[in-house]
């Protein structure tokens, strides 16, 4: 969340308002992809981490039938968006600038490399290990600014810079996170067991996808009324609160393993 706001004058001094708003436009679509390749495996694995902690053979499994479950997802989710993409986005923003070739594609995989990190970033938390989700998040972000800055060195003025900037940074945390993982759980499939943990996901899946609406969509509900400027404006306002924001959700991710570890302790 803090990226957000410190990229925020890189935006600013590198693109125009309307192209900042359209910018705000396909991290929204983004976060969309995210929310749906991790279907919700970053909020179950506190849950079934704490559950199967005392079972390695059992947290193996989950954890790598989880990942390749959401590998598969991903391959599913980017086939069928790479061929009705451009129609989904031809209809949803007739007349506007914006379209799914190149930019919605690349936005596709940023969405897909930001959900895998995601739910090692859980896991990690999970299992209280602050050090290395501090660290682990601060090279990743470091990567994608560097990414997206070397892209508005080779294409100023474009949101090719930050578009491409961003899949391409995001490559490398997710990778790393799919090593580490497969490195320590192994790779295992037990779909039958995973299908507790998706039936719980389910719910909380949906329930994502009501505050993606309520946080997100109105960037794109304006587009049918306002300009994209407009759209710029309204988002770089919607930035400056992120520090309370930032702050309310570091607090509650600092105490909510724990919660859920002592609950889980309880016979």
């Amino acid at each position: 969340m803090a990226s957000a706001l410190i990229l925020l004058p890189l935006y600013i001094h590198n693109l125009s308002t309307a192209a900042y708003g359209a910018l705000a436009v396909y991290m929204v679509f983004t976060l969309l992809v995210q929310i749906v390749v991790t279907f919700s495996f970053d909020t179950s694995i506190y849950i079934h981490y704490h559950e199967l902690k005392g079972d390695t053979k059992k947290l193996k499994v989950f954890v790598s039938s989880a990942i390749i479950f959401m590998i598969l997802l991903s391959l599913a989710t980017a086939f069928i968006l790479s061929i009705t993409g451009g129609l989904l986005f031809t209809v949803a923003f007739p007349d506007m600038n914006i379209s799914f070739y190149p930019y919605g594609l690349a936005s596709v995989g940023s969405g897909v490399f930001q959900a895998l990190f995601r739910v090692h970033s859980s896991l990690l938390q999970s299992r209280e290990k602050p050090e290395t989700f501090l660290w682990s998040n601060i090279v990743s972000f470091s990567i994608v600014a560097i990414f997206i800055i070397i892209g508005f060195e080779i294409y100023p003025n474009s949101l090719a810079g930050p578009i491409f900037g961003r899949l391409l940074g995001s490559i490398i945390p997710a990778a790393w996170a799919l090593s580490r993982i497969f490195r320590e759980f192994g790779v295992h499939w037990d779909f039958e067991w995973l299908k507790t943990s998706i039936g719980f996901n389910t719910y909380n899946f949906i329930y994502q996808l009501q505050q993606w609406v309520i946080n997100q969509f109105d960037r794109v509900l304006m587009i049918f009324f306002l300009t994209l400027s407009d759209v710029g404006v309204y988002d770089f306002a919607l930035k400056c609160l992120i520090p309370v924001v930032l702050l309310m959700n570091s607090l509650h991710s600092s105490f909510y393993p724990k919660v859920v570890s002592a609950v889980m302790a309880q016979a």
